[in-house]
């Protein structure tokens, strides 16, 4: 295989009008019009390039559980067979659930009680500002109900220090916009990238992503691609 783009989808390829009031072209679909993200011009010339190369295999990387993916018109197109959802919980490779995959990750769930877990959170989630969901029996989300940026990041930041209170070695907390998400150490983008790289041999790699959680991935590819204004490049101005 020539080549592989691994690329993460929100806030890298589309996002909603409450993020970016440019978007203009629709990427997903959803019952409540607030939750449709959009991409810019700039978005859908990025991707078109990469699909006008016929030896590139693009494959999503994304935090969205499966039917969460399913609403991306991307998930659609008829160059796209492989994708890792869920934070790399569950890798299609081909049309088809790489078993192999599957059954390494059905092993390190039996060493953890994420059920357990999520009624410990619950007790110091207020209900009346988050909603909370364990994302295809791989992760919890913790969701603010507040679209009011401020608002929100003051609540998620009191929010993580309770969480931060009951979390042992077996959980990470990864915050991005009005999400907070608890999951599990061994699941992330990386590994499971990893694991298609070696799978499929590749001569290149081209990483694409936003946040923190994509950097791991990111950093396995021989090239690696960062949107303006996103979690990384502020990380990145930070430190220089």
């Amino acid at each position: 295989m020539k080549a592989i783009l691994f690329i993460d989808l929100d806030d890298t390829l589309f996002q909603t009008k409450r993020k970016n009031e440019r978007g203009t072209i629709k990427a997903t679909h959803h019952d409540d019009i607030k939750n449709i993200s959009y991409m810019t011009k700039a978005q859908e010339t990025f991707i078109d390039i990469f699909f006008s190369y016929p030896d590139l295999k693009i494959i999503p990387v994304t935090a969205r559980n499966i039917d969460q993916y399913s609403r991306v018109f991307l998930s659609k197109h008829n160059r796209i067979d492989s994708y890792v959802t869920s934070f790399g919980t569950s890798v299609v490779l081909n049309g088809n659930i790489d078993k192999d995959w599957q059954d390494f990750i059905k092993q390190k769930y039996q060493t953890i009680n994420l059920t357990g877990l999520l009624e410990t959170v619950n007790k110091v989630v207020d209900n009346e500002l988050f909603n909370i969901t364990l994302s295809d029996n791989s992760h919890i989300v913790v969701k603010n109900k507040s679209k009011d940026i401020e608002i929100y990041q003051k609540q998620n930041e009191a929010l993580k220090i309770d969480i931060l209170n009951i979390l042992d070695k077996n959980y990470l907390l990864h915050i991005n916009s009005n999400y907070l998400s608890i999951i599990p150490h061994f699941i992330d983008k990386k590994s499971a990238v990893s694991y298609l790289i070696d799978k499929l041999s590749p001569d290149l790699t081209i990483g694409a992503g936003d946040s923190l959680s994509d950097y791991g991935f990111m950093s396995l590819c021989d090239y690696k691609i960062i949107p303006t204004n996103s979690q990384i490049e502020k990380m990145l101005l930070k430190n220089l």
